[in-house]
C-alpha cells in the first residue's frame, strides 16, 4: 500500500466522525491501529503507521484529548478521543 497519503488518512477519519455525528454519538475514541487498517496496509512490512498518527494528530480539534501516546508518537497504541 505505498500509494497510501496523509490525506488518506485524514480523509478516512473525517469519515469516521461524519459517522459518529449522524448517530448522535458524543465522541469518536480510535488507535492508530484501527484507522491503519480501515485504510489497509497494516499490518504489513509496507504500513505507514507514523504518517497515520500524524493524521490523527493533525485531525485534533480544541478539547480533543490524547489517551495514549509514545514518545515517538507514531505507535499502532495512539489512541484519541475525538469530540463531534
Amino acid at each position: 500500500m505505498s500509494n497510501l497519503t496523509t490525506e488518506t488518512f485524514l480523509n478516512c477519519i473525517e469519515l469516521l466522525k461524519q459517522i459518529g455525528r449522524q448517530n448522535n454519538l458524543p465522541q469518536l475514541v480510535i488507535t492508530a491501529e484501527e484507522v491503519h487498517k480501515l485504510v489497509g496496509g497494516y499490518p504489513g512490512k509496507n504500513h505507514r503507521m507514523p504518517m497515520c498518527c500524524n493524521a490523527m494528530f493533525k485531525s485534533m480539534r480544541e478539547g480533543d484529548e490524547i489517551l495514549h501516546s509514545t514518545p515517538s508518537k507514531q505507535s499502532n497504541t495512539t489512541k484519541i478521543k475525538y469530540y463531534l
